[in-house]
């Protein structure tokens, strides 16, 4: 019978784990972006073929691979809003110097999910920690059929 009751406990805590690994995009970025939504781009699937307006799937890949390229498509100084010892949030600039080039991909600590809101012209990638409390968010707009970043929230815990 404890043998029974140790596999029902097992498997209810893989079940329970495996659901939170699946879980849904935030409420904020639901409202936020009702156009589209993709999951990770898969490595290598991507050409960085911009001869018009440059795709938001394509623009992640290549702003993630190219940190020069990642540099020009930031509006320096960055907005960013973060969350101070207290818990309360803040917000200060980034400026050019102080950057650290971001690698946008998924890894076993925290999934990444982003979107796209052609109706204003905007695009947000979700970073959220695996049981780790991890959750960041970029924020690009589309000028002049180029994305770039301008914001960045970081209220991780």
């Amino acid at each position: 019978m404890k043998a029974i009751l140790f596999y029902c406990c097992i498997f209810s805590f893989i079940l329970f784990f495996e659901s939170c690994l699946n879980s849904a995009p935030s409420e904020k970025m639901i409202e936020q972006s009702n156009d589209f939504f993709y999951e990770e781009i898969p490595k290598g699937t991507l050409m960085y073929d911009f001869s018009d307006d440059e795709t938001f799937e394509s623009f992640i890949e290549k702003f993630s691979l190219d940190s020069l390229f990642q540099e020009s498509r930031i509006v320096f100084p960055l907005k960013k809003k973060y969350l101070n010892e207290n818990l309360k949030e803040e917000e200060k600039f980034v400026e050019a110097i102080d950057w650290w080039r971001v690698i946008l991909e998924s890894t076993d600590n925290y999934s990444m999910r982003f979107f796209e809101k052609k109706k204003v012209n905007l695009g947000m990638v979700e970073f959220r920690g695996v049981e780790n409390g991890v959750s960041v968010t970029y924020t690009f707009e589309l000028n002049g059929g180029e994305w770039f970043l301008v914001e960045m929230e970081d209220f991780s815990i």
